[in-house]
């Protein structure tokens, strides 16, 4: 039990890890280069906000696996 929380904690923390990393990747590049953006006829946190939600999902499914695996492991060892 203690391996697979470990491990699923892990699966998580890189998902965040990621997404944060791909939030300060593009607020640098926008401070960077605003010239890039302004032709955009989208706001340029757009990206970032699509990102979040794809990001919300995949770690709502990684949970949802997380609990179903403790689930059966629960009911394994009861056995």
């Amino acid at each position: 039990m203690k391996k697979l929380d470990r491990i699923m904690a892990i699966i998580m923390t890189l998902t965040g890890a990621a997404f944060l990393a791909d939030v300060i990747w593009q607020a640098w590049e926008h401070h960077a280069h605003p010239e890039l953006y302004v032709t955009q006829s989208a706001p340029w946190y757009l990206s970032i906000e699509a990102a979040a939600l794809i990001t919300a999902a995949v770690m709502a499914v990684e949970m949802i696996v997380y609990f179903v695996l403790r689930y059966v492991a629960a009911r394994r060892e009861k056995k």
